[in-house]
């Protein structure tokens, strides 16, 4: 009869409970709670929702007309749908994760590559967003990767084949495609230009053009319309706007050129002054440093046309050749140092370590060899122009036996050489007396450099020998006509005596 009675209590208390507001189900008979429209309570029992087969994610199947919101327990493994807990949000089943689904903020464990990954399943990019501003995206339609803060922030539809890593790299692209950006800023500007890479913190940060390659902090940075420039090393090509088809290689090099073009500069600092200039080629840590607008240069070697600033069409090979050349043009200078004092003079020519020529600011030199130089051999004998054409003012020459006879040839031996042989020759000073004394005022046999030591040019004494030779001729003659006169003199006396 007690349990009876119990039981009708019980009975009578739920009934009381449906027609509350909210539910609460339990064997301690506590009221529900406020918040919930349904209160369950167990110590030792769960909550058992509908288990169901579904089809596919996106069918209702096989829930008739699902409300939004219902839950259910999948028991199919099928399509794209697996065991465990899912909802109807609508149009389709989402599935509640469970903790071996998701990715913790701590890492997983026991995880497997060919099955567990972060991605997408369908035809849709995925993108990455660090304090909600994008961050990154993997775009397949386009074949399109970008990774940074900002980077390939503004990426058109059209933006095809790009590559960008680093914050705000590639981040105004629109339509340009074929690019390939590492390093935060790293074309930057770029809308429609296509073909370029860029590598480095600001590396082509302004250029929207096209062919272009940047390696390095700052390389090609304000590149605008410059096109098949290529720029290897921190700050390479830093000022170029418009200059085209330079090749820069090495920190620093080509930094100031503007709009110079067809410059190649490889070494540290190369043509690092160089603005406008074109046609130039320098190899050498600091080669051609100060060229601002000579073109047509050629210098190879360490701080090789170093000075050089406005003078064209010169070529320095060797470590410091030409170093101190500024203004003078057509030079040529060939070894370590070589033509090292060149400064405004134009058409010399320097071959040899340490060799420069006589006067720097003078025109048309020629010094071959150093001091040390013994022997000087060719396989021919040297041809010297001498076609009328290259000359005026031809006079006959005044000096011959009279100029001979005031030589003092010498023999000696020439310092420096390693090998002591005796030459043959004239010592410059005596020559410079005899042609005061013979006032012989202008000749071009004698020469002087800026050191103050005199050279000679010995070939002009074969035709001063020429002329001595043909004036004893003349003399010879003369002699002899005298000696046959004696001869028929003597011989009309001969003949006189023999008659008495």
């Amino acid at each position: 009869m007690r349990r009876i009675f119990t039981l009708c209590l019980l009975l009578i208390w739920n009934l009381s409970q449906l027609f509350s507001q909210n539910i609460g189900i339990n064997l301690l008979g506590t009221p529900p709670n406020a918040s919930a429209i349904l209160d369950l309570e167990s110590e030792n029992k769960g909550f058992l929702i509908p288990r169901v087969s579904l089809v596919t994610t996106t069918s209702n199947l096989p829930v008739t007309s699902p409300a939004t919101s219902l839950a259910v327990f999948n028991l199919a493994t099928v399509n794209d749908v697996f065991l465990g807990y899912y909802y109807w949000n609508g149009t389709r089943w989402v599935r509640m994760l469970d903790g071996n689904d998701a990715w913790k903020l701590q890492g997983n464990s026991n995880t497997n590559s060919m099955n567990n990954y972060i991605g997408t399943n369908d035809n849709q990019p995925l993108k990455f967003r660090v304090n909600n501003e994008p961050s990154g995206e993997i775009d397949q339609n386009l074949e399109s990767t970008y990774f940074g803060y900002n980077s390939g922030l503004n990426a058109g539809a059209d933006a095809e084949w790009n590559t960008g890593f680093g914050a705000w790299a590639l981040s105004n692209v629109t339509t340009g495609f074929e690019n390939i950006a590492v390093g935060d800023y790293a074309l930057f500007d770029n809308t429609t230009g296509y073909g370029n890479v860029a590598i480095g913190s600001m590396a082509l940060g302004s250029s929207n053009r096209f062919l272009q390659v940047a390696v390095g902090y700052f390389a090609l940075a304000n590149n605008t319309n410059g096109i098949h420039n290529v720029a290897l090393g921190a700050e390479a090509l830093l000022n170029n706007t418009l200059g085209s088809d330079n090749t820069a290689l090495g920190s620093g090099a080509m930094t100031f050129n503007t709009n110079g073009g067809n410059n190649t500069a490889v070494g540290s600092f190369a043509l690092v002054s160089n603005t406008v200039a074109f046609g130039n080629t320098a190899v050498g840590g600091y080669a051609a440093f100060n060229n601002t607008d000579g073109v047509n240069n050629t210098a190879l070697g360490a701080q090789s046309l170093f000075r050089n600033s406005s003078g064209i069409n010169n070529t320095s090979i060797g470590n410091h050749a030409a170093f101190n050349n500024t203004l003078g043009n057509n030079n040529v200078a060939l070894g370590y140092r070589a033509g090292h004092n060149f400064s405004t003079g134009n058409n010399n020519i320097v071959i040899g370590s340490n060799v420069n020529v006589p006067v720097p600011a003078n025109d048309n030199q020629i010094r071959l060899g150093n001091h040390d130089i013994s022997l000087a051999e060719i396989q021919v004998a040297w041809t010297v122009t001498s076609d009328e054409h290259w000359k005026n003012e031809i006079t006959p020459l005044n000096y011959g036996i009279n100029l001979v006879n005031h030589l003092k040839p010498v023999s000696y031996k020439r310092r420096h050489q390693k090998e002591s042989r005796y030459e043959f020759g004239f010592i410059a000073q005596d020559l410079v007396d005899s042609f005061r004394e013979l006032n012989i005022l202008e000749s071009g046999i004698i020469s002087i450099d800026d050191n103050g030591l005199l050279g000679v040019r010995y070939n002009d004494f074969i035709p001063v020998l020429t002329k001595a030779i043909q004036d004893q001729q003349t003399m010879i003659k003369e002699l002899t006509n005298e000696i046959q006169i004696l001869k028929e003199n003597q011989k009309e006396l001969q003949d006189m005596l023999k008659q008495k």
